[in-house]
């Protein structure tokens, strides 16, 4: 993957540092590029589909619930510039 930050760096935004007790901002230099959450509708898929929005990611969301879904597209699209496509799936 040329250039591709490791997956878990996207646990690492916006936490704690565990030593000095202040935050990490991490860059990782995702403008551009897609991403598929699953899940993406609430809970830590909507957290995830957020912090990957906020890198600048492109998103294609997955979840059961079309109208959940949707909404949670349509308020991620409005704080960000980021085309996102969704997918009701069971």
């Amino acid at each position: 993957m040329d250039g591709a930050a490791p997956l878990y760096e996207c646990w690492r935004i916006g936490t704690k540092g565990a030593r000095h007790g202040r935050n990490r901002d991490v860059e990782l230099n995702l403008t551009g590029r897609s991403a598929l959450i699953t899940g993406s509708s609430k809970g830590s898929g909507l957290a995830i589909a957020k912090s990957l929005a906020a890198e600048g990611c492109d998103r294609h969301c997955a979840a059961r619930t079309e109208a959940t879904l949707r909404e949670a597209a349509d308020e991620i699209a409005a704080r960000y510039v980021v085309k996102v496509a969704i997918h009701p799936a069971e």
